[in-house]
């Protein structure tokens, strides 16, 4: 179906003239509810209407009330036009319409206009009461702009939303019954009078008084770090002298995955964050690249490569997707040759764990690996290190090592988790007998 939606502003006479012709010229008229000033518009410029506000009581709650108002304005027939208080654009009810009918909006003054009157902003985030309870992210970096915020109840809820992103004492302004009155967020459900009109508008803090942060904090946080008066430390580094870091910071988070400590792999998710955005700080700050390229080249990739998603590839198993992914990887690296994927194996990884990755390239390649290995034994490299020069101890070493490789692969284990599961192992054995030992 096709609706007009008409924004009666939030007085009388706050309709445009453009959405007052909209409303003469409908059929039939609808206003979401007649309980406030802004329909004596409508009725002093001859306009009958019909009014929701019966619905108001049969609905369970305000997602249940959207609900039976389409089912009333889809009930209706001709030119419908649909009177909401504010704007129009942002009606928790408009916007459920604008999902499944085609909608037309007339826009009239914003309930977030009295607000803004009295705190001016470059930009601001603006939610119906109702709205904001489904809302994953609020910022709070930008000022927040909460409307119809119309009953005791809907206003404790959204205080509870708010404390995920803001402190209980952080500051607000409520509008809309009579003058700005400056509350606490705790006092949000503590008010005289709830209605329509009722306007909550939240301020940006200083970086040291959030509650919660999101990725431009960080960025900001870098900023002023590496600024003019920042940490000498920071100030100091490059990508190079970061690279220990970004080693370290991976195997603090593999241990804190090991560990299963939830809070463990939350600091140590956000200490990798850091190294990331430290990066582009840098390259920022050098003209080399910057955030947005970052991202663009990790969204293309991941859209590029899982192909059995967003293109015509089929996979019904990880086994499946993994082959997918490989063969998009290929074609993006231009990998022409199984040695050429070899080579692309990163050189900093872990001897054993590039051992093994190398391992299982050469053996998708088809050629019978056994062949390629070097056919000396555990028990021949051994015997051959006892009496060899300090060059080819180095050449034997690595041949025993990758033969270790090579098992591990066979048996399916990752060498790495199996040499570190035995290390484990011997610091508790020393650990006993140096307790046995003790004098």
């Amino acid at each position: 179906m096709k609706f007009s939606v008409v924004g009666l502003g939030n007085e009388k006479n706050q309709i445009t003239l453009e959405g007052l012709e909209v409303v003469k010229s409908a059929d039939v008229v609808v206003v979401k509810t007649a309980l406030t000033p802004t329909v004596e518009t409508l009725a002093e410029n001859g306009v009958q209407f019909v009014s929701c506000d019966f619905l108001f009581d049969q609905a369970d709650d305000f997602s249940d009330l959207d609900k039976k108002i389409e089912k009333f304005l889809t009930s209706q027939q001709g030119n419908i036009v649909f009177c909401v208080n504010g704007s129009g654009s942002n009606d928790s009810t408009v916007l459920r319409l604008m999902k499944k009918h085609s909608v037309t909006v007339f826009s009239g003054v914003s309930q977030s206009e009295n607000a803004l009157k009295k705190y001016p902003c470059e930009g601001y985030q603006f939610f119906c009461a109702t709205a904001l309870l489904n809302a994953k992210v609020i910022s709070t970096n930008t000022p927040l702009v909460i409307a119809e915020l119309d009953d005791k109840f809907l206003a404790s809820e959204v205080k509870e939303k708010l404390f995920e992103f803001f402190d209980e004492e952080d500051e607000a302004i409520v509008f809309g019954n009579g003058r700005p009155k400056k509350i606490l967020l705790y006092e949000l459900d503590r008010l005289k009078k709830y209605d329509e009109k009722t306007t909550v508008f939240i301020g940006v803090k200083n970086l040291t008084q959030k509650k919660s942060f999101e990725v431009s904090d960080l960025k900001e946080i870098l900023r002023v770090l590496r600024g003019k008066n920042g940490c000498p430390w920071d100030k100091a580094q490059t990508h190079e002298s970061l690279r220990p870091n970004v080693l370290e910071e991976a195997y603090e988070l593999v241990d804190a995955i090991d560990s299963g400590v939830i809070e463990d792999i939350v600091e140590e998710t956000g200490d990798n964050l850091l190294q990331s955005y430290f990066h582009i700080s840098l390259a920022e700050e050098n003209g080399e690249f910057n955030e947005k390229e970052v991202l663009t080249r990790l969204c293309d990739k991941l859209i590029f490569r899982h192909t059995h998603i967003f293109g015509n590839d089929k996979a019904a198993s990880s086994e499946e997707a993994l082959k997918v992914w490989e063969k998009n990887k290929a074609v993006e690296k231009g990998t022409v040759t199984v040695s050429d994927s070899m080579k692309k194996v990163a050189k900093s990884l872990p001897s054993l764990t590039r051992a093994s990755k190398v391992q299982k390239r050469c053996l998708k390649s088809g050629l019978n690996f056994e062949l390629i290995e070097d056919d000396c034994s555990f028990e021949d490299i051994t015997e051959a290190l006892k009496t060899a020069s300090q060059v080819d101890k180095e050449k034997l070493l690595g041949k025993l090592l990758f033969k270790a490789a090579s098992v591990s692969r066979e048996c399916g284990m990752d060498p790495e988790v199996a040499l570190n599961g035995e290390v484990e192992r011997f610091v508790s054995r020393f650990e006993k007998a140096e307790k046995e030992n003790e004098v």
